[in-house]
């Protein structure tokens, strides 16, 4: 009999739910959209992750509706997600707060305290901003200052991955190779940081507030029969361990070696490629773990590179938009026709993507640049 696998693909501003045969040929998709955050304050960027379950739950029920054959075929399921968003969970994983995605721009207080002399010999080394960015930059630095009375209930602190994989399974189970993001994993050994770690100091979460690991490829655990109800998937099914949405790209590219990169036009535009050896391409960067066991994935990546798109379209295309529903087609449709015809090179007119700041960059503002009367809206 043939055997299908379910791939859930919760990414930042939509959910995607397909189905593939075991030679990776795509057999049916459902894509559930949603905004991509909520904004009480200038900067922040949050969700509810009752959103990802719920749009879960559509996709894979409208799924199972439009080809109910092939839905009763699914041996397997597994789960990528979009990277560092953690979730705060109680005893009963459920929500405590919304999800700090990973654009939110709120920095908290330094928690590691440098003494003068080991200051000093961080900067030399070209460490001292970077530890000093990484602690202001972790969520969950900035819970515990903030909101004390909700790290003082979670239970479980963990990437959007495993809070879909605890819903599926009941097991507070992830992947290793998910763990990307400001939380104290030790990318050398793909394990969760020691107490002396560095990650581990500058992030200092409770060991008991972690989640378990397993290597991508591993079973998680099975599809329990309140998630079965909920999601038309058979009880029973195995969840197994993927990766992050990136990391997942890259290999479904084909991107097993250094031979080759993988281009990925998210919500982040990245490159990245796959080795077995760790090596930073920016210091102190460290590559983050491959869904190919034993691998890393070095990266590069414009921040919000794909999102100035979804902006530019909010912002900007309205007739387009119009027009595309009119056509019953994408926006982008519309907009390839204008794209089309643009010489290439724009005759001289650039982008700097700095709509969010880089890691190297925290001051960078974005740009639109070389405006001439030669430009029209195409």
């Amino acid at each position: 009999m043939e055997r299908i696998i379910l791939s859930i693909d919760c990414g930042t501003q939509s959910l995607r739910t397909l189905l593939f045969d075991y030679q990776g040929e795509l057999l049916d998709r459902v894509q559930i959209e949603y905004e991509p955050y909520f904004s009480t304050k200038p900067g922040w960027a949050e969700q509810d992750p009752e959103i990802f379950w719920n749009s879960l739950c559509q996709g894979c029920q409208m799924l199972k509706k439009n080809n109910s054959d092939l839905f009763a075929k699914i041996a397997g399921v597994g789960i990528a997600t979009q990277r560092d968003s953690m979730v705060n969970v109680d005893q009963d994983g459920q929500p405590l707060r919304p999800v700090i995605t990973w654009l939110d721009q709120r920095k908290a207080r330094p928690v590691f305290q440098i003494n003068p002399l080991l200051k000093m010999l961080l900067k030399t080394v070209g460490m001292d901003e970077g530890i000093a960015k990484v602690q202001a930059d972790a969520k969950c630095n900035w819970i515990m200052q903030n909101q004390p009375d909700i790290w003082e209930k979670t239970y479980k602190y963990l990437q959007v991955s495993g809070f879909l994989n605890h819903r599926l399974t009941g097991k507070y189970m992830d992947s290793t190779a998910s763990q990307i993001g400001h939380a104290p994993f030790n990318y050398r050994k793909m394990e969760w940081a020691r107490k002396k770690g560095l990650s581990k100091i500058l992030m200092p979460v409770e060991d008991a507030k972690l989640v378990g690991l397993t290597g991508p490829g591993e079973i998680l655990g099975t599809i329990t029969t309140a998630a079965s109800q909920a999601t038309g998937i058979s009880a029973g099914i195995p969840v197994v361990a993927c990766g992050s949405d990136k990391g997942c790209e890259t290999i479904g590219m084909g991107v097993l070696n250094e031979d080759m990169a993988s281009l990925s036009f998210g919500t982040t535009a990245t490159v990245q490629t796959t080795t077995q050896r760790y090596y930073e391409l920016e210091r102190f960067m460290p590559p983050y773990p491959a869904p190919l066991p034993g691998h890393y994935n070095p990266e590069l990546e414009i921040f919000r590179g794909y999102w100035m798109i979804t902006w530019f379209k909010n912002e900007f295309a309205h007739k387009e938009i119009q027009k595309a529903e009119e056509l019953k087609v994408p926006p982008e449709v519309v907009m390839n026709d204008l794209l089309n015809e643009s010489p290439p090179g724009a005759m001289g007119l650039m982008v700097q993507p700095y709509w969010s700041p880089g890691l190297k960059t925290p001051a960078a503002k974005g740009a639109m640049i070389g405006f001439g009367d030669v430009h029209k809206k195409k």
